[in-house]
């Protein structure tokens, strides 16, 4: 009698363990599912952050082109002006020898 009473709570602690068992299959197994989404939304992230980098660097190598040509074009501008202050000055003191 106490062998089988035995034997029943051994059945009935094993189904438990069994039902149990097959919660925490069921869990990993939706566990497993959210990874893979994860992994895909995480793959679809990467690729844009790519993406933006990409056209952050095409846009910053614009803007050091722009900024090189207005530097070129300050520096023209520059020795413009250098060579007509040196013409201007020339010009002064020959007028000043002149009127001496």
């Amino acid at each position: 009698r106490s062998l089988e009473m035995a034997l029943q709570t051994n059945a009935k602690i094993l189904a438990e363990k069994e039902e149990e068992l097959a919660g925490l299959v069921a869990s990993n197994d939706d566990l497993a599912v959210e990874k893979e989404e994860a992994l895909v939304e995480l793959s679809r992230v990467q690729e844009a952050l790519t993406s933006a980098q990409s056209n952050l660097d095409a846009t910053i190598t614009e803007y050091d082109m722009i900024v090189a040509e207005k530097e070129g074009k300050a520096a023209e501008l520059l020795r413009s002006v250098e060579a007509e202050t040196s013409k201007t000055n020339g010009l002064e003191t020959a007028n000043a020898s002149l009127l001496e």
